[in-house]
């Protein structure tokens, strides 16, 4: 019994382990790509949930799927041993990774002439001017409702 249980926990620290490199992966590609807030939520909602199913195909494998706090726990201490071991050493080779990774698939697209690229390079561009139009947008917004309300506010003067 006391060995299914250490198989259990050491099947439960590696899913923690493997999550905290699919989160550094995350964190490496949201510095590269600077996503939006709604793109980091979903990204963010994303991982949660592949953290959940991981948890649980950990649990489902080794236990048939029992879950005991102690096998949570220990999958959370995998994770944060990988964060405070590992995570500060592998982030700058990453990111570097990545980037030459995105390089490679932006130029061998633009090579091919993919016409998935075109969308996708519009799509960039509209994002980043996006948010320079949407403040200008909410400043005008809130201008016009300012001078709403002055004309209400104020008194008439005869």
């Amino acid at each position: 019994m006391l060995e299914l249980q250490l198989i259990v926990i050491g099947w439960t620290l590696l899913s923690g382990v493997l999550l905290g490199f699919v989160f550094d992966g995350w964190r490496a590609g949201r510095a590269i790509l600077h996503p939006g807030r709604l793109a980091t939520s979903l990204g963010d909602l994303f991982f949660w949930l592949l953290a959940t199913v991981t948890v649980a195909t950990a649990l489902l494998v080794s236990t048939a799927g029992e879950v005991r706090g102690l096998y949570l726990l220990s999958s959370a201490i995998g994770f944060m041993g990988q964060q405070g071991l590992v995570s500060k050493h592998i982030q700058r080779p990453l990111q570097s990774g990545l980037k030459t990774i995105f390089r490679c698939l932006g130029q061998g697209a633009v090579k091919l002439g993919l016409p998935v690229w075109v969308p996708i390079q519009y799509l960039l561009r509209q994002g980043v001017r996006g948010r320079q139009k949407g403040k200008a947008i909410g400043r005008a917004v809130i201008r016009t409702i300012k001078r709403k309300i002055a004309l209400f506010t104020t008194k008439k003067r005869r």
